[in-house]
């Protein structure tokens, strides 16, 4: 191959794999407007070359119908030549005489006539023939017309669809960077460490009243014995009991 016939190929691929990223890249929807409206393009020229061959058409068709009403017009003329040879052998002029008379005009008028036919014949051919692609090229045009008007409203349904499908895959996949992002779990820890320290804290407030429990408990235990064994004027008074004051 060479090294420039590999060089080329080379590129080529790269090329071909540029165009299949880009096209990869692009947005589904945008590519399928893309598609109709290349298929738009192709209707255009397409109704073009109709209308050329319609032009065609209706032209050729024309020139059969004056070939036509040239024949008709043939056709009297000669009708009229056979008139005036009747009118002639009326009149008594003989079979000799009266051929000699409307003989070349007859003989005339015969050959247009048959020259007319012929060309009707061939004009006729002509014009079926444009006719039939004329008919089938409309009907072509047509139903190409109707498939991208039916792609048109096929685009508009799925865009709409396609935008609501996007939009979702869009929140789903926020809600999954939502749920894979640690922060449940760092709340989940939080929540932990904060019921860890609320049970300590739970715990030293329970020792806490249990000594305080004990305290109140031992001073009920000296006032007990305070009051059986009263050693002061207010341990008595308390006691229930009157002091003996000395006298001096």
């Amino acid at each position: 191959m060479g090294l420039f016939g590999t060089f080329k190929k080379a590129l080529g691929i790269a090329e071909m794999k540029a165009d299949e990223a880009l096209d990869d890249s692009l947005n589904p929807v945008d590519k399928a407007k893309y598609n109709i409206k290349q298929k738009k393009d192709k209707l255009a020229s397409a109704q073009k070359s109709f209308d050329k061959a319609n032009t065609t058409y209706y032209t050729e068709r024309n020139k059969l119908n004056k070939l036509v009403d040239t024949g008709k017009v043939l056709a009297a003329k000669k009708d009229e030549i056979i008139v005036a040879m009747k009118g002639f052998q009326a009149q008594g002029m003989d079979a000799d005489a009266v051929r000699a008379k409307v003989g070349p005009a007859f003989t005339e008028i015969t050959s247009q006539i048959d020259e007319n036919a012929g060309l009707v014949n061939t004009q006729t051919s002509i014009k079926q023939g444009h006719e039939k692609t004329v008919s089938k090229f409309k009907e072509m045009i047509a139903i190409y017309r109707k498939e991208i008007l039916k792609d048109e409203n096929e685009v508009k349904l799925l865009e709409s669809q396609y935008n609501m499908a996007d939009t979702t895959s869009a929140i789903a996949d926020a809600m999954n960077e939502l749920n894979a992002d640690g922060s449940s779990d760092d709340i989940a820890q939080l929540r932990a460490k904060q019921e860890a320290k609320q049970a300590k804290a739970d715990a030293l407030m329970d020792n806490i009243q249990s000594n305080t429990n004990v305290v109140d408990s031992i001073d009920a235990l000296l006032m007990e014995s305070k009051a059986i064994n009263p050693s002061s004027e207010l341990d008595m008074l308390l006691a229930g009991t009157t002091p003996v004051i000395e006298s001096k």
